[in-house]
């Protein structure tokens, strides 16, 4: 079974893995001085029993790849089940699972044998509880265990979030459609530069030589991303053109309007392209603008 790596185009029967990322270094001793301990939980035990219960993996972190919160929150969406590991209490772990929970779907709870207790009743919540440890005499039936109470889970929550009883919830949250537009992009990329022009209006003297060199260089890196995404806008609106135009091509087309319906196609392939180049562009920008 193939995996969808972060970024990706999700395929029904996907289920998105939140879990903690780095290993916080207060619990490095408890987790034998593994600093990538989360990462071996995710590739020695959570993809295994996704895949084993016959689903694909959505991995939370590609390699060599920057999270971007707008691809989190896509997964969050679109994944037909969420596998939450609420270990050690990770905040941005349970900014997800609220995010998630707000949408009323289904979540699949587990955590590791060092965090005692969970913040829910678990007579509501039913989670997996896997050894930490890992070891290899024992990885293989906490993989057949969790691909159980995964499967069980999807079951048991019959396409709802199942804190919505405990919480009493009755309105779902509803996701914003479409794209953001240019405005909103350049808002988020000057909020950084706002926070420092704030903080030299206050107190000048409370402003290192740092937090200069920093604007400086935000103001910099602005124009780059605001200037691809007005160029991905324009793009996408003429592919939208394009699709309506072949879409009433073929539902009134005569047989001599072949070519001209493959020549939309083309046209409409090449518009995914250049939208494909301009994202990995735009992200690339934004990546340097938050450095």
């Amino acid at each position: 079974m193939t995996r969808t790596l972060y970024g990706e185009k999700m395929t029904k029967n996907e289920c998105f893995i939140i879990m903690p990322i780095s290993t916080p270094e207060s619990m490095t001793d408890i987790y034998l001085g593994d600093k990538d301990h989360f990462e071996h939980v995710m590739e020695h035990l959570f993809i295994p029993a996704i895949e084993k219960a016959e689903l694909q993996p959505v991995l939370p972190v590609a390699k060599g790849a920057d999270l971007i919160h707008a691809e989190i929150i896509k997964n969050l969406e679109l994944a037909e089940l969420v596998l939450c590991d609420i270990t050690n209490f990770n905040p941005n772990v349970f900014f997800e699972l609220g995010y998630r929970t707000a949408l009323n779907k289904p979540v699949c709870y587990v955590k590791d044998n060092y965090t005692i207790d969970i913040p829910f009743d678990q007579a509501i919540i039913n989670h997996y509880t896997y050894n930490a440890e890992l070891s290899l005499w024992e990885i293989d039936r906490e993989v057949e265990n969790l691909s159980y109470h995964i499967t069980d889970s999807i079951k048991r929550s019959a396409g709802e979030n199942k804190l919505w009883k405990y919480f009493g919830l009755k309105s779902i949250a509803d996701p914003l459609k479409g794209e953001g537009d240019v405005k909103d992009i350049f808002d988020l990329l000057s909020s950084k530069i706002d926070s420092i022009m704030d903080r030299l209006e206050k107190n000048s003297d409370s402003v290192e030589i740092e937090d200069l060199k920093e604007l400086e260089k935000k103001l910099k890196y602005r124009d780059k991303p605001t200037r691809l995404a007005m160029q991905y806008s324009k793009v996408e609106n003429k592919r939208k053109q394009l699709e309506e135009e072949l879409d009433s091509l073929v539902k009134n087309s005569e047989h001599n309007e072949k070519e001209k319906i493959e020549e939309l196609k083309k046209r409409i392939e090449e518009c995914v392209i250049e939208q494909t180049r301009l994202n990995n562009a735009l992200n690339r920008a934004m990546v340097e603008f938050k450095k």
